[in-house]
């Protein structure tokens, strides 16, 4: 794999660390009551992976998809926009979900709530990472010149 996708990659691992702390707390706050630093946690998550997220996919939907876009389906490249919409809306119900807590903190409700949504959220993520990290990176290592690989990420960060 080159190295620009293995790079790619990586910021998927970040992320998914980042999930992974979102999970935990979310669940902690359920099982054990509300918490100011399992609510930080979930917070600092929610912020990371929204930010990173959505640059990630802009950057995605402006640099990688116009390249393959003569070599695969239309289709194909709408279901990742797809998901990248989906993921962005279930992020929005965990940030819509967390005040809410802080000012009930004894109210079991939206702790379930939160606790749902953080793992439908993550059910969502993992699985779209998983196909961008074993078909879609794949596909572009496959299609795309290393020339045009690595000028990709290189503009990656740049606007």
């Amino acid at each position: 794999m080159t190295g620009t996708l293995t790079n790619l990659m990586k910021e998927h691992e970040r992320a998914l660390v980042q999930m992974t702390f979102l999970i935990d707390a979310a669940s902690r706050i359920y099982k054990q009551g509300f918490s100011n630093e399992d609510m930080n946690v979930i917070r600092g998550s929610v912020d990371y992976i929204a930010a990173d997220f959505h640059n990630h996919c802009e950057n995605e939907e402006r640099k990688i998809y116009p390249g393959l876009k003569s070599y695969v389906s239309d289709f194909s490249l709408q279901s990742f926009k797809d998901e990248h919409r989906q993921i962005t809306q279930s992020l929005e119900l965990l940030k819509q979900l967390m005040p809410g807590v802080n000012e009930n903190p004894a109210y079991g409700g939206l702790a379930l709530e939160l606790k749902t949504k953080a793992r439908e959220f993550a059910h969502l993520f993992s699985n779209h990472i998983q196909k961008e990290n074993d078909c879609f990176y794949l596909m572009a290592k496959d299609i795309l010149p290393q020339k045009t690989l690595t000028q990709i990420f290189k503009n990656w960060k740049q606007k």
